[in-house]
């Protein structure tokens, strides 16, 4: 896309819950570890949302997503999946 200064911006769109749904299966096969002295508030972003299953009032159908209902912090867990966003847009693995 061309800025207002005649150079071009770049840019990649990532949908975010396949990746959440990927650094959540990353981390539940032990292929990211967390080191035994992380920070407390990490722990807690990491787990600030979850899964849930929803389903449409007027259609029925039912969808997966990534819910933050109590509002808790949730940055680090948001850097981790931007990382695993652009790990996947390099080509730095394969996730299938």
């Amino acid at each position: 896309r061309m800025a207002g200064s005649g150079k071009v911006a770049r840019y990649i769109l990532m949908a975010s819950n396949p990746i959440k749904d990927i650094l959540a299966r990353m981390v539940d096969a032990g292929r990211i570890e967390f080191p035994s002295d992380v920070s407390a508030a990490m722990g807690k972003h990491m787990k600030a949302e979850r899964r849930i299953t929803e389903r449409n009032s007027k259609t029925g159908e039912e969808k997966k997503i990534w819910t933050n209902k109590n509002g808790r912090a949730n940055h680090l867990f948001d850097c981790m999946y931007y990382q695993v966003g652009a790990a996947l847009a390099a080509r730095v693995f394969d996730e299938s």
